[in-house]
């Protein structure tokens, strides 16, 4: 059987969003870390927890880059 996902981005697409969905529909996370440090971006952290925002469970998707001072978030969305 296969399975297909259908995404139209028509009017816009958010990356972050659309990774945290992907997550909580069961991709793997690993493949994402594999990914992101294939980038070869140094100090670069992917955080994910799960979040509730007006009764709506998803992900929190954060990509931080993180220097020798500070630590700047680079997206915040919550994928739903």
């Amino acid at each position: 059987m296969m399975k297909y996902l259908y995404l139209d981005g028509s009017c816009g697409i958010s990356g972050d969003m659309t990774v945290a969905a992907l997550l909580g529909l069961g991709a793997s996370r690993e493949k994402l870390d594999a990914a992101i440090a294939g980038l070869g971006l140094e100090g670069v952290h992917v955080h994910v927890e799960n979040s509730k925002s007006y009764s709506i469970a998803g992900f929190l998707l954060q990509c931080m880059s993180m220097t020798t001072t500070q630590t700047t978030c680079i997206l915040t969305k919550k994928g739903m």
